[in-house]
């Protein structure tokens, strides 16, 4: 394989692990934030403890757009043949 192929070999690997990781971030944030909700929900803290309970939502909408564009972009490069030509 020519040098420039392993170029885009690595490219596509550092996408795909891009998205790995950027949705095992995001449900690290979730988690933690689920325990920071119990300590406001055992201090009542009704308010704050709303707050995080849409920013939960929010993560799970943006894991959810993150698997949907992983998806999309793999099947693109499925459909093209690009990924098997690199």
């Amino acid at each position: 394989m020519e040098s420039h192929d392993k170029k885009l070999q690595n490219n596509l690997l550092n996408i795909e692990t891009g998205y790995e990781v950027l949705i095992d971030e995001y449900k690290e944030f979730q988690k933690r934030l689920t325990f920071q909700m119990s300590i406001l929900l055992h201090e009542e803290d009704d308010l704050n403890l709303y707050k995080m309970i849409d920013l939960r939502k929010k993560i799970k909408d943006y894991i959810e757009l993150i698997i949907k564009l992983k998806e999309d972009w793999n099947s693109d490069l499925i459909q093209m043949g690009v990924s098997e030509e690199l």
